[in-house]
């Protein structure tokens, strides 16, 4: 993951490219409904980074370089209570988009290969995008009104069309081997998917895709994932704490250990911190220890997490996200996600929240 540096337009549209050279790329905006001056931002949601132009005259301008084709999201400020937003993919390439207030999310982009594959893409998936937005909105409403009837069904349909979602990836995978795209949106659902069906859409893609980052990715997963349940071995993993030291999971042998996937932009995460910090200083003296793994992949954010919630156990990370070693061999789909370790190495329970966790621990070591 990289950090791109991205410069900022004014009157005479003049910019700064991320990297001297001629292999450099041009995004090109035109603009309809924003005010001068208004700013609009460009991210990379893959490392976290954001940085902003201004628009004049209608238009902005974001230049550089990347190494490979790269997602990107576009966005505004917030409107109305909620960011627009348009995915792109960016390469060293001229590449058009013409934003209006209050669609940005149809915006039309252009140039460079990648994006003409996610033209294909969205137009496959533009009905069950019309329904997601749809049943977003009757899920606000529900949840406002506390609609506790309405809710269920609701969520009940919020799976359908994501089983929907999935199933119109998959075929668009089968459909384009070759397109970056492809290996892109399968690095995504290998998670969702039986290793069985992932193995199948890995092997259809062609050559050139499986060498690529994403399908290095896939390839991984497919060689190191387990799904664990209670009563299994733990996996022993190594990785790196904020010190620069290798830690391994094996280091706490002896100990009962709260193996914690977390991260730093996670509410749920940090919200059960204050439970954790009370358990382990309850119960640190009783050989028990928490090994917290985030899926941060920027240094900073979990180095000021851990020192905004006082988090005084051991945290590692590599600092690849949910891409990371120990978050691959666990197979995690989702966090916070824990699993409680008794000191011969085997997993005795799975996502503790709350008191739950200090009252399991209670029952085995205040014997």
């Amino acid at each position: 993951m990289k950090k791109l540096l991205i410069a900022a337009v004014l009157a005479a549209f003049v910019s700064t490219s991320f990297k001297d050279g001629n292999d450099s790329f041009e995004v090109l905006g035109t603009t309809k409904g924003f005010k001068d001056s208004a700013k609009i931002y460009i991210e990379n949601p893959e490392t976290g980074y954001i940085d902003s132009a201004y628009i004049l005259n209608n238009k902005f301008k974001f230049t550089g370089h990347v190494d490979a084709p790269t997602p990107f999201v576009i966005r505004t400020s917030f409107f109305d209570g909620m960011p627009e937003f348009n995915m792109l993919w960016i390469e060293n390439s001229k590449i058009t988009i013409e934003a209006e207030k209050g669609s940005l999310k149809s915006a039309q982009v252009k140039g460079s290969k990648v994006n003409e594959q996610n033209s294909v893409y969205r137009k496959l998936m533009q009905k069950i995008g019309l329904s997601q937005d749809s049943l977003y909105m009757a899920l606000s409403m529900a949840e406002q009104e506390s609609d506790s009837l309405a809710f269920p069904k609701l969520i009940q349909k919020q799976h359908s069309l994501m089983k929907q979602q999935s199933d119109l990836s998959c075929q668009f995978i089968k459909d384009h081997p070759d397109y970056l795209l492809s290996v892109y949106h399968l690095s995504s659902l290998v998670r969702s998917l039986s290793k069985e069906e992932s193995k199948k859409l890995y092997d259809c893609l062609s050559a050139d895709n499986q060498k690529t980052k994403y399908g290095q990715q896939v390839f991984q997963y497919l060689k190191l994932s387990k799904t664990f349940k209670v009563g299994d071995t733990a996996e022993n993993f190594s990785s790196t704490d904020l010190n620069g030291k290798q830690v391994s999971l094996s280091d706490f042998k002896g100990k009962y250990v709260l193996l914690e996937f977390w991260g730093s932009g996670c509410g749920p995460c940090r919200m059960e911190n204050p439970n954790l910090r009370n358990t382990y200083k309850t119960f640190k003296e009783k050989k028990f220890e928490i090994l917290g793994v985030t899926v941060d992949q920027n240094k900073k954010d979990w180095e000021r997490a851990v020192k905004d919630d006082s988090m005084n156990w051991t945290t590692v990370s590599d600092l690849k996200g949910i891409n990371g070693t120990a978050a691959t061999i666990y197979s995690i789909q989702a966090i916070p996600t824990n699993f409680l370790i008794n000191p011969e190495g085997v997993i005795i329970a799975m996502n503790l929240r709350g008191d739950n966790l200090a009252k399991k621990l209670g029952e085995i070591l205040n014997k």
